[in-house]
């Protein structure tokens, strides 16, 4: 049993592993020993070489030492931590701040870009030697590349890429691949300075936008952020003129908008149609009431009325509409997202500018401005619905009424002719009336004697026997007739007749008189409020001539000048 016991204890000291580990060997710990603090005075001799250099002598700890060259050079950083990159670009100065003309654009800062490459500069080499190249005619050679490059172009490919070229420069287009584009606007953006006038540049890009963008429909996405970002790096205006009717696109996909419109008062009218169209809570376009004919009038009036209010306003720096009383925002971006561009040209842009489209109360004034327009033109075109408004200023509303009492045609008077003719019909009205006479049982035994005698002819003459006498049946005794009551004036015809059965001839007195109290009466008294008075009269006058009598002139509701002639009598 002993041994069997020892021999189990073996086995289990066979599983214990810390018996397997070697031995770790205890150093023994030094106690702390005690340390005077008291400053001591120390004596360092410079470095080997520099004492002699300068005849300087040794320092004392506590003294500065003398500013070398060396010392005045600055610190080099070799890396930066990511965290630290932002604020490393933030410290660093502008290379370039300006502050455009006539723009809602008010500051623009340009920065080089803060970490360097090199990876472009066989592009910057070879677009300088092929810049003046040209090719003669030649095969068109397929080709694609995601960031073309000319190192890329085969033989045949650089001969049709400058041969194509060369026919862009003369204002000619020929069909080509994607790539090729792509290559030239590299060209122009990465040459534009000292190789490109930047001028010239603009032109080229916009001129090369508009002739392929019918077929490459991808470059609108981008086009109008690289004409952009090289009009503000270059000192450069909108190329409005170079654009033409094309420019609203660009307004469009492009997310600084402000840099492509004037300055209101300008004479420019994009910023009056981003206005409408992009600072507004309603699109008139969507009115079951704007289409046909009366689509162009809404575009031509509307439009008309905005730009009258903002050039009137354009003065007073403190309006919405003349692009004072808003915040200035901050917009920072790379230049020339997407495109290749050499470390020279690549640039980072802030820009402060009035934004427009961001204004809660900018989009209620512009909404309510298009609103009120519309309500004027739907009076003009007899429509009685009107939209609500949410608070127009009543300074903006004169200015609108002002514009459309200029703008919108007034109805034509009636022509003598025309008059001649409307009394001629009138005279001769009553004789096609059905006539009105009073009851006569003479009259009437009169006529059924002649009724009987008619039949007798009748039957003598289709009879083949003699006919039988007739016997006239003694007349029926009739009552004496009671004598009629004076009749009672015939009610007038027409607008004015209508008026009076409606009980609002009152009303329409009143508003010939411009007497607004008596005018509220009158429509009290037939349980209508004043608005629903005037809708009602000009749905009697829709009726009777086609057109409404009483209209909205800002200052209160009027009597139109060319009736009031005809309800002068009422």
């Amino acid at each position: 049993m002993p041994q069997d016991k020892s021999r189990d204890e073996a086995l289990d000291r066979f599983w214990t592993i810390d018996e397997l580990l070697p031995s770790k060997q205890s150093t023994p710990r030094t106690p702390p020993q005690p340390h005077s603090t008291e400053p001591v005075e120390l004596t360092l001799d410079p470095p080997a070489g520099d004492a002699a250099a300068t005849g300087a002598s040794p320092l004392t700890l506590g003294e500065r030492p003398p500013r070398s060259a060396a010392a005045e050079k600055p610190l080099v950083y070799h890396t930066i931590p990511p965290r630290e990159a932002a604020e490393e670009r933030r410290k660093a100065a502008p290379i370039d701040t300006y502050h455009p003309e006539n723009s809602l654009i008010h500051t623009v800062r340009i920065y080089r870009w803060p970490s360097a490459y090199n990876y472009y500069e066989r592009f910057m080499a070879d677009a300088r030697r092929y810049l003046h190249v040209d090719a003669p005619p030649c095969p068109r050679e397929p080709f694609f590349s995601y960031v073309p490059q000319y190192a890329q172009l085969t033989e045949k490919r650089l001969a049709w890429y400058l041969y194509w070229r060369s026919q862009v420069r003369q204002g000619i287009y020929p069909e080509c691949d994607y790539t090729y584009l792509l290559l030239y606007l590299y060209e122009i953006i990465n040459l534009s300075g000292e190789d490109i006038p930047p001028a010239e540049g603009l032109a080229a890009l916009c001129a090369l936008w508009r002739a392929y963008r019918a077929t490459y429909t991808r470059l609108d996405r981008f086009m109008g952020e690289w004409i952009c970002d090289y009009c503000l790096i270059h000192h450069l205006p909108p190329p409005t003129e170079a654009l033409g009717a094309d420019i609203e696109t660009l307004v469009v996909s492009s997310a600084l908008k402000e840099f492509w419109l004037d300055r209101p008062g300008e004479a420019g009218g994009a910023y009056v149609d981003a206005l409408i169209r992009f600072a507004s809570n309603y699109d008139y376009g969507k009115s079951k009431f704007a289409a046909g004919d009366n689509l162009a009038l809404y575009d031509r009036h509307i439009r008309g009325a905005m730009a009258h209010v903002v050039a009137a306003v354009a003065g007073d720096r403190t309006h919405l509409l003349s692009g004072g009383g808003l915040q200035d925002s901050l917009l920072s971006r790379d230049a020339f997202g997407g495109a290749l561009c050499a470390h020279e040209n690549k640039y980072r842009i802030e820009v402060d500018y009035c934004c427009f489209t961001r204004s809660h109360e900018l989009r209620f004034l512009v909404t309510d401005i298009i609103k009120y327009s519309e309500n004027r033109l739907r009076a003009h075109l007899g429509i009685k619905s009107r939209l609500g408004l949410y608070a127009l200023p009543n300074d903006i509303r004169a200015l609108i009424d002002a514009y459309m009492n200029e703008a919108l045609p007034r109805k034509q008077a009636m022509t003598p002719s025309k008059k001649a003719e409307a009394a001629e019909e009138k005279r001769y009205a009553p004789l096609y009336e059905p006539l009105s006479t009073t009851l006569s049982p003479d009259r009437a035994a009169e006529i059924e004697r002649a009724s009987w005698q008619t039949t007798q002819r009748l039957v003598e003459a289709f009879g083949e026997t003699e006919p039988e006498p007739v016997e006239t049946p003694a007349p029926i005794p009739m009552p004496e007739p009671t004598p009629a009551p004076t009749p009672s004036p015939a009610p007038r015809a027409g607008l004015c007749g209508a008026l009076e059965t409606m009980g609002l001839a009152d009303f329409v007195r009143a508003i010939l008189d411009s007497n607004t109290e008596a005018a509220k009466a009158a429509a009290s008294r037939v349980g209508m409020m004043l608005d629903a008075a005037v809708e009602r009269v000009n749905e009697a006058a829709i009726e009777a001539s086609g057109d409404i009598l009483i209209e909205d002139s800002g200052s209160g509701y009027a009597v139109i000048d060319d009736y009031r002639d005809e309800v002068a009598g009422l």
